[in-house]
């Protein structure tokens, strides 16, 4: 697959490490001559040095040949841009980094409009997933899938665990269907257990559910499921005001540290 890459700050970059070593044919766009020449000899990439947005540029960087164009750079006005010359061009493929919260409500609308495949926000995403950790404290590690209510939790099972000498048989006659522990980490090992499967103390196991069934799965095996009921976040940048809106959702007290007075003031206007 022929993929153009449209900024190569970290997610950029790191897509182009990625998708090179998948036998990718890429080319990455970057204003920085440096930060081109650095990938274009890390990785087996054509580099163009300039702005997505140009067409020259663009076909410079062989655009008529393109089935992925990916536009991830700092600026989200400028990523639109690219991906609507870029379509223009005859790319069916789109993809755009859209990160600030002011855009939060119209992705929908900004995504259908422009016939974009996909809307990447690095932003709401980590936002997401400490606002999980936060309301589930326990938990090592918690993904949550898009678009739904459902989460894969990390759990370590301690010697005081009831799980511990209980095989995933067990596990599933008591549980039913609405828990399943699709992966368990054993010291160096990722192991798929089998109906025979027995947990063991140390055990990292993956529980996949729904974020209430895993709330009242947790409270069975006689562990606080206590959210945190104030939070203190210190920089006032996008991430920030994700992370701010889900806590308060939660009903979760926040405040925020930041050292620029305009954009405390900001914030609190938006918050």
């Amino acid at each position: 697959m022929n993929i153009i890459i449209a900024g190569c700050g970290n997610v950029g970059g790191t897509l182009a490490e990625q998708l090179s070593q998948e036998d990718h044919k890429i080319t990455v766009i970057e204003t920085d001559a440096k930060v081109v020449e650095e990938i274009s000899d890390s990785f087996d990439v054509y580099g163009v040095v300039g702005t997505g947005s140009s067409i020259n540029i663009l076909e410079e960087a062989n655009i008529d040949d393109c089935d992925l164009f990916v536009a991830v750079t700092g600026n989200d006005e400028m990523n639109l841009l690219a991906c609507l010359i870029a379509k223009s061009k005859g790319v069916k493929n789109l993809i755009a980094r859209v990160g600030n919260p002011e855009y939060g409500r119209e992705i929908g609308l900004i995504k259908s409009t422009l016939g974009l495949t996909m809307v990447i926000n690095p932003h709401a995403a980590s936002a997401r997933e400490m606002a999980a950790l936060l309301n589930l404290p326990l938990a090592l590690n918690v993904d949550i899938f898009p678009k739904s209510r459902v989460e894969i939790i990390s759990y370590k099972l301690n010697e005081k665990s009831p799980l511990c000498d209980m095989t995933m048989k067990e596990f599933g006659e008591k549980y039913n269907s609405e828990i399943l522990i699709p992966v368990v980490e054993r010291k160096d090992e990722v192991l798929i257990p089998g109906g025979d499967f027995k947990m063991e103390q140390g055990d990292i196991i993956s529980v996949l559910a729904s974020i209430d069934v895993a709330h009242e799965f947790f409270k069975s095996l006689g562990i606080s499921v206590n959210g945190a009921s104030n939070a203190i976040l210190l920089g006032g940048g996008r991430t920030t005001v994700y992370l701010s809106r889900i806590l308060m959702s939660m009903g979760v007290e926040v405040k925020i540290i930041e050292q620029d007075q305009a954009r405390c003031e900001k914030l609190s206007d938006i918050l």
